[in-house]
Parts: C-alpha cells; sequence; structure tokens
C-alpha cells in the first residue's frame, strides 16, 4: 500500500548498518488489508556450510503455494530456497549454505 515505511533489518536483535531504512511506497494501493508478518529468535545461531539452515517467519492469512524464497550466496550465487509449512501460520525458509559468509535470504508472496 502507497505510504512511508520504516524497514528494520535485524541480526542477533540488532540492527544490520544502515538500519531502520525509511521507504516511500508511491502508487494506487491494491485495497487489501495488511498483514503483519513476524520472525522470533531467541539467540543467533551459527550455520555450518553443508548444515540445513532454517529461517522461521510467522505469515498469518498464506498459504505455502503463495510462497517462494531464494538465497543469495557472499560469491553472489542465487538458489531457491525449500519454504516448509510448520504450525499455526508459520512457515521455515530452509537452505544449505555452500560457502562461509553472509547469505541474504528474500521471500516473495505470489511471486511480487
Amino acid at each position: 500500500e502507497p505510504g512511508n515505511y520504516i524497514i528494520n533489518i535485524k541480526f542477533a536483535d540488532q540492527h544490520v548498518p544502515g538500519s531502520p531504512f525509511t521507504v516511500k511506497v508511491t502508487g494506487e494501493g491494491a485495497g487489501k488489508h495488511t498483514e503483519k508478518i513476524t520472525r522470533k529468535r531467541q539467540a543467533a545461531s551459527v550455520a555450518t556450510v553443508g548444515s540445513t539452515c532454517d529461517l522461521n517467519l510467522k505469515i498469518p492469512e498464506t498459504s505455502p503455494f503463495d510462497l517462494s524464497a531464494q538465497v543469495t550466496s557472499p560469491s553472489g550465487r542465487t538458489e531457491d530456497a525449500e519454504i516448509v509449512e510448520l504450525e499455526n501460520c508459520t512457515y521455515s525458509v530452509r537452505f544449505v549454505p555452500a560457502e562461509m559468509g553472509i547469505h541474504t535470504v528474500s521471500v516473495r508472496y505470489k511471486g511480487a
């Protein structure tokens, strides 16, 4: 929906450099109700190359068929990630890192 938004990106409950970001969205709104997506984590985990990583997200009123995810490695290689439906509108984005470093996870709703 159009408006001014503040986007917080955190790792281990600490803002990443530059966060929060301010974004202005323009154009016509879709007229849909807004939904809240939450991510909760007790503590940051350290992933091991070659082992499964799970990023759990709570996304109300959606289906795993409406979601897609990709992971971009530090070297810039992008691969599809698996979406696993858990319980109570919670989904896990699952991937296996092939190299050390920070990976970027992108989750899309209905291809948007």
